[in-house]
């Protein structure tokens, strides 16, 4: 998958122009992929306590983050991922979460390529 696929260009661009300087820019992105491994974490927590509620919660607020940064097809999974929550559907979530978890990694990847090209 091509890293315009992962993220937004132009949403990368928003929050670079709104944090307005490269250092508060990548502080930005280090503090999106610490809270969103904690959330992911918060998610495969949910699942082993079969508590749908927090599930659904933590769903949500990574959809949020990843809307942030233009992740689209990653805010989807998030959202069915909330929606699986919300509804009670723990077996659908634990289908769906290797595709979240993969996501993911190649959002972490793609941002950790736009630290490390702001500092060459």
């Amino acid at each position: 998958m091509r890293e315009e696929s992962v993220l937004s260009r132009q949403a990368l661009e928003a929050i670079r122009e709104m944090a307005g300087s490269e250092e508060v820019f990548g502080e930005l992105i280090e503090m999106f992929i610490t809270d969103s491994q904690e959330r992911l974490a918060t998610i495969e927590r949910a699942l082993v306590e079969q508590d749908a509620e927090a599930l659904g919660s933590a769903a949500h607020a990574l959809k949020g983050s990843c809307a942030n940064f233009g992740a689209a097809h990653l805010e989807e999974l998030c959202r069915q991922l909330q929606e699986m929550g919300y509804g009670g559907d723990l077996e659908g979530a634990r289908a769906l979460l290797p595709q979240v978890r993969l996501e993911l990694e190649r959002l972490h990847a793609a941002l950790a390529r736009e630290l490390g090209s702001r500092d060459a």
